[in-house]
């Protein structure tokens, strides 16, 4: 992989409270899914700063955000080259690592991992990535 070209990564991580999603998104811990190449940054810049925040509307969460992008990512031809940016895919693959790096204590301090790097997961190559 050619570390002179952009991605785009979607994040998964903790928040402290009570979960406010029926699949329990806002409680898994924190890793990174490479989901697309950069084709147009600047394009890709415009498209998420257009994607609104909705605060205030019952229901909303950052989570909602992360798919209305994704989204209008998907109608644009030209912001990301090589992508896997389906909504469906990219949650469950994301939550399916996160509960492998779970699984093997990445999270609680019984496993022997570098707490300075965040676990990474090349989704269009569908293997673990070092970032």
């Amino acid at each position: 992989m050619p570390s002179n070209k952009d991605r785009l990564y979607v994040t998964l991580y903790a928040c402290g409270g009570k979960p406010t999603m029926p699949g329990k998104e806002d409680t898994m811990l924190l890793v990174r899914i490479m989901v697309g190449k950069v084709a147009d940054g600047n394009r890709l810049v415009e498209i998420l700063r257009n994607t609104p925040i909705r605060q205030g509307q019952p229901g909303w969460n950052c989570v909602s955000w992360v798919k209305e992008a994704l989204d209008k990512l998907k109608v644009d031809s030209k912001a990301l080259g090589t992508s896997v940016i389906e909504w469906e895919k990219v949650r469950n693959e994301a939550m399916n690592y996160c509960q492998r790096k779970k699984d093997q204590h990445r999270f609680d301090g019984q496993g022997n991992f570098d707490s300075d790097k965040v676990p990474a997961y090349d989704l269009m190559e569908r293997k673990e990535i070092i970032v």
